[in-house]
């Protein structure tokens, strides 16, 4: 039920007042430095189902045309991928190679992520990173839907699922350590320079 624009209004009123008070307690203000890092995030797929696994699943999502929407309609999609690839004789690629680019101002670091990650991800960046301020912003340079991390795998649902959906083939199922572990390193190594 509609419940007013009051409700639009309040937590930016909040947010609002947050970032005023914020900016009158600034006593000096100083210009940053500003360093910025490259490098390539390689996040490593899993081996691909056999051909003949992915014919079968491929004919049994087809039974149920209707039904081929939402997660499913990406993993149909994924599975045709593979398909391809095999009919092709071309190679399954190993990894996803993402291009980093990591930013820092002053002791703040921002560290962009083109997934929705869970938030475990961006707080065992922070407690790795050497700067005062880490902060991940998601879905930053892309979007690649989801990245749960690895103890979630197992209770599956919509983000797991989707997660599972990208790429030609899925990624692996500690890609958060992945991602967590080449993040840090780069970030390591600007703060060290």
């Amino acid at each position: 039920p509609y419940r007013g624009e009051h409700y639009i209004f309040e937590p930016g009123n909040m947010a609002a007042e947050s970032a005023e008070k914020a900016y009158k307690s600034i006593e000096k203000y100083e210009i940053p430095n500003v360093s910025v890092a490259y490098g390539n995030i390689l996040l490593p797929f899993v081996t691909p189902p056999s051909h003949e696994a992915v014919t079968t699943e491929i004919l049994e999502m087809e039974k149920e045309p209707d039904k081929i929407e939402g997660v499913r309609a990406s993993r149909y999609a994924q599975l045709k991928k593979v398909k391809e690839v095999y009919e092709s004789d071309d190679e399954f690629p190993k990894a996803l190679e993402i291009p980093q680019t990591i930013i820092a101002l002053g002791d703040l670091v921002i560290v962009p992520a083109q997934f929705e990650v869970f938030c475990k991800i961006s707080l065992a960046i922070r407690e790795g990173s050497p700067y005062k301020h880490t902060v991940l912003f998601g879905l930053s340079n892309g979007s690649r839907g989801y990245m749960p991390t690895e103890d979630q795998i197992p209770f599956g649902g919509y983000e797991v699922d989707s997660f599972r959906a990208v790429g030609v083939v899925s990624l692996v199922d500690d890609t958060d350590k992945h991602f967590i572990n080449q993040n840090v390193e780069i970030i390591k190594k600007m703060y060290n320079k």
